[in-house]
């Protein structure tokens, strides 16, 4: 232990002694620290964290699934099914429904707000292990058909909306119309599954429709079950399910995930290429330091000369050196967490208002231990060579008075030409992932959407409760705002529809073309969307054959629809489609519907999605009650958002207005994760640039320091200075090209891993690897210039005389 003290005592007293070189160390190990501190913070909240439910490693998310070859994606039960698999599953000692609804909350004196809630089974929270704070749970059997219409709060809703108030269990509130008895409210932050502000029962009948999938289910696994063993039992109940009801289960099966999985989907893959990337950066910033350390060592070879001389063994010596890297290391791993925090600042303010309440973006125990992790092992990575190079020390020579003049060894200076040729090529794989991913954003942003979003403003309304249950009286509503907003001075269109495009949100169905046969389970699947007013004009949606959907659609009797050229294409190959029927699979006594026009393709849910079946209809016999409206403007549609909040007031003063946006924002909205991904990337490679070219810098420099003497005695003999100038910029450039050469060929194999991630570009692209490979040459250039002009102006005289 005194040894120990000894050591710190010691190394602290040999970093005071070169404040400059020691801050430069610190700050290089503290941006690579800290960048990978940052990106930790994100791994930790998404995939690290336990989920803050009791014992969550037995929870698993219950998912149907197609059991046809080559069929993709989970989807959500039917009531019916969920209630027959509860019934028959023997691997699970509970399991619970739930199902996301959008709730008006109307209070006398108050503005209407809508509140986004979930409708779950009674003992869901029981399930998760989570107890109100205030007041109690729901009832075993109050999620019966007919049971009470009770609500219990979130923490957040229960201090905004009625000023925590614990007096409000056991009064009424109305939601949607109808008044629902306050019996609790969920602890602080709870806001299951992902934002939700209110709770409510499922209340449904087990002979609901079969063939209505809504459900998202949970459950807990049994002690000593595992999942494979509980998915052969789900695999047997769906079998036993699609020979019963083979009208709605026929392909139907079931698959079991960890509630992670299933909540972080393809982020996980996203957050380790990130991690990957970060650790890129630390690579490079040891690389650096350990250049460093290198010259730092050179410079004091007679000092440990002395101390070899006095006894001191070279294990001694080895520890001495490390101490002084260990605590380096410690001082730049605090400031690597002062940037990581600001870090995460930055990264928290990208991400979505809707981001799972579950992801904490905090520093805790896990990160410190990371933090503390990465700074002893780069202690050891940047300290270690440069210990037992200056460990190595020939007595005689280095204890001669001449001694400090003599240039490095050529070991040492072959190890600092490798460090710097690490640099350029672990830079060079980093920028080119950069510009892969801002060619990708580039990309989607002059990507067509199919519709123009210039000048449209949309808002969202909820037509919810007793008012609002027949189709008439929806129908009123829209056709009343409607006529009211179009009278507003400088809207030239209005619609309405129960998606937005490029919100992610949809609604899918099959159909059975009139004349076609199908194999069950294989009718045409579509996206469904269901309009009132003229979308195509107010979106611009393009019609390229027949007719635009009108008032007269909108009737009991007429059956009109649009679809795209995608559908048309694909369901009626080389025919004519306008006039062409069809109905709802499986319905055979439901309605026909004729198509009255064909239109352009549009992004549905996301850009970079290629364009699917899309089936326009018109809003009559629908049980939708969100619709979004849509208003083409003149000018700036913000600033007509008031005169529009007047004209759907002044028609139901408790109807509540939310989700105001342009739709230019919608569209940036739609691709934020790949805009957060790529300044990420970009500001990742930006560090390891900086990085690369100070440590090329470095070593230039001091080998010129070094070969001053050398210099000065050539320039004596007749070398001009044009030629020292090209020997110095050539050991740079050939330092350069190597690592160039080393980057490129490992970028065609790590860039593989972004194809995910990119739009509109090659992994291989060409136009990025060559322009990243010549801007990196290029500051590479500049970087041995400087050192270059000095050697090539150094004095002869002035040289042997410094001798």
């Amino acid at each position: 232990m005194q040894t120990l003290l000894t050591d710190i005592r010691y190394a602290v007293r040999a970093i005071a002694k070169a404040p400059g070189f020691s801050a430069i160390v610190i700050v290089v190990l503290a941006l690579g620290i800290g960048v990978n501190t940052t990106m930790f913070i994100s791994a930790n909240a998404v995939l690290f964290r336990p989920f803050p439910y009791q014992n969550p490693d037995e929870l698993v998310a219950v998912l149907t699934v197609d059991t046809r070859a080559n069929a993709a994606g989970s989807g959500s039960f039917s009531f019916p099914d969920y209630y027959d698999v509860r019934a028959e599953a023997k691997s699970f000692t509970a399991m619970a429904a739930h199902d996301t609804r959008s709730y008006n909350l109307a209070a006398p004196g108050a503005e209407p707000e809508r509140v986004e809630g979930e409708r779950i089974s009674a003992t869901m929270f029981g399930l998760l292990g989570i107890r109100p704070a205030i007041g109690r749970d729901f009832h075993a059997d109050e999620d019966q058909p007919g049971g009470p219409a009770v609500v219990i709060l979130g923490d957040g809703l229960w201090r905004r909306r009625f000023a925590a108030d614990s007096a409000i269990v056991g009064k009424a509130i109305l939601l949607n119309g109808a008044s629902y008895t306050v019996v609790g409210v969920m602890p602080e932050r709870f806001a299951f599954p992902a934002d939700q502000q209110l709770w409510t029962l499922l209340q449904l009948p087990a002979a609901d429709e079969r063939g209505g999938h809504f459900l998202d289910v949970i459950a807990r696994l049994k002690p000593g079950v595992n999942m494979a063993q509980a998915q052969v039992e789900l695999a047997g109940i769906m079998r036993r399910l699609e020979v019963a009801y083979p009208a709605s289960n026929t392909n139907a099966g079931a698959d079991l995930a960890t509630l992670r999985e299933n909540e972080v989907g393809d982020t996980q893959s996203v957050v380790w290429i990130m991690m990957g990337a970060v650790g890129f950066v630390l690579l490079i910033a040891c690389a650096n330091v350990a250049n460093l350390m290198l010259a730092k060592a050179t410079a004091r070879r007679r000092e440990i000369a002395v101390r070899t001389a006095l006894g001191a063994s070279r294990s001694r010596i080895v520890r001495q050196l490390l101490t002084e890297s260990l605590i380096l290391a410690a001082l730049g791993a605090l400031g690597g967490i002062l940037i990581a925090l600001w870090g995460n600042d930055l990264v928290r303010s990208a991400l979505p208002a809707d981001t799972p309440w579950w992801m904490r973006f905090t520093i805790d125990w896990r990160v410190l231990t990371f933090t503390a992790l990465v700074a002893v092992g780069t202690g050891l990575l940047f300290g270690l060579a440069p210990a037992l190079a200056a460990s190595r020390t020939d007595l005689n020579e280095n204890l001669k008075e001449g001694g400090q003049g003599a240039g490095s060894s050529r070991g040492r200076q072959r190890v600092r030409g490798l460090l710097v040729v690490a640099e350029v090529a672990l830079s060079l794989v980093l920028l080119i992932g950069a510009g892969l991913m801002t060619r990708s954003f580039m990309a989607i942003q002059r990507a067509d959407p199919g519709f123009d979003k210039s000048n449209v403003l949309t808002l969202n309304l909820y037509l919810a409760g007793p008012a609002y249950d027949s189709v008439q009286a929806r129908t009123g509503l829209l056709r009343d705002v409607l006529a009211q907003v179009a009278a507003i001075p400088g809207v030239r269109a209005t619609a309405a529809s129960h998606i937005l495009p490029l919100t992610r949100s949809h609604t899918s169905t099959d159909i059975e073309a009139e004349g076609q046969q199908y194999r069950r389970g294989e009718e045409p699947h579509v996206d469904l969307r269901v309009v009132y007013g003229d979308l195509n004009r107010t979106l611009g949606i393009p019609i390229v054959k027949g007719r635009a959907l009108t008032a007269g659609d909108v009737t009991d009797s007429t059956y009109a629809a649009l679809i795209n050229q995608t559908m048309a294409a694909r369901v009626w190959p080389g025919e004519e489609a306008v006039g062409k029927r069809f109905r709802m699979a499986g319905d055979s006594g439901g309605p026909v519907y004729t198509v009255a026009g064909v239109v352009g393709d549009i992004r549905g849910r996301r850009l970079t999605d290629p364009p699917e079946n899309q089936l326009y209809m018109a809003y009559t016999g629908f049980e939708t009650r969100t619709m979004v409206l849509s208003v083409k403007t003149e000018g700036d549609p913000l600033a007509l958002v008031p005169a529009v909040r007047r004209a759907i007031r002044d028609r139901d003063a408790l109807l509540p207005v939310f989700d105001v946006a342009a739709m230019d924002a919608v569209f940036d909205r739609s691709f934020w994760d790949k805009k957060l991904y790529g300044a990420l990337f970009a500001s990742f490679a930006a560090i390891a640039l900086l990085l690369a070219s100070v440590g090329l810098y470095a070593v230039i420099a001091y080998s010129v320091a070094q070969r001053t003497r050398e210099i000065g005695v050539r320039m004596a003999l007749g070398a001009d200075s044009r030629r020292v100038l090209s020997q110095v910029v050539g050991q740079g450039a050939s330092l350069t090209g190597a690592g160039l050469a080393i980057g490129l060929v490992a970028s065609l194999g790590v860039t593989r891993v972004l194809r995910g991630l990119l739009y509109g570009v090659s992994p291989t692209d060409p136009v990025v690897f060559g322009g990243v490979a010549t801007l990196l040459a290029v500051i590479a250039l500049v970087a041995c210039l400087v050192p270059a002009r000095r050697a090539a102006r150094i004095d002869p005289m002035a040289a042997l005389r410094s001798e």
